[in-house]
């Protein structure tokens, strides 16, 4: 099959022998191209019916965490008494920074300076976390909490 032009060729011809050859006329240069009929675009590309499965948003697989947003805290105790009576380190460690604050406090200070130290040195900087971690207990953590949540 010819699409017209000075190729010469009747349709006859097929080059493999299996019929399914087409011939083009290139144009003035008389450069015919030989094309396989019945091969489309569509026909390389999977049919939309093909998926399968529920889509999820990427989000849904992440969970996206912000700096100081959860922290851990603890004592260092035992240490020597300083010339401004402090005698024990609180540390306060953000846990996706892994970066610390430590605050010189004194063994007997009770919640209400702690939690005025902690918002000074620490929420006026970093803002309120949504947890926080200690391993002093659970005495101490509702403690703090307590007196945290009555300012």
């Amino acid at each position: 099959m010819s699409s017209g032009g000075d190729g010469g060729d009747d349709g006859g011809d097929d080059d493999d022998g299996d019929g399914d050859d087409v011939q083009l006329d290139g144009g003035d240069d008389g450069v015919d191209f030989p094309l396989r009929e019945g091969i489309s675009p569509a026909d390389s590309c999977p049919p939309e019916s093909s998926l399968s499965g529920v889509l999820r948003p990427a989000e849904a697989a992440v969970t996206l965490q912000w700096k100081w947003e959860e922290i851990g805290m603890d004592f260092i105790t035992g240490l020597p008494m300083t010339n401004k009576k402090k005698d024990m380190i609180w540390v306060i460690v953000d846990r996706l920074t892994k970066s610390a604050h430590f605050l010189a406090v004194n063994q007997q200070d009770k919640g209400e300076k702690l939690i005025d130290l902690y918002i000074k040195e620490i929420v006026s900087k970093h803002g309120v976390p949504k947890k926080i971690v200690s391993d002093r207990g659970s005495v101490f953590t509702s403690a703090f909490g307590n007196n945290f949540m009555k300012l």
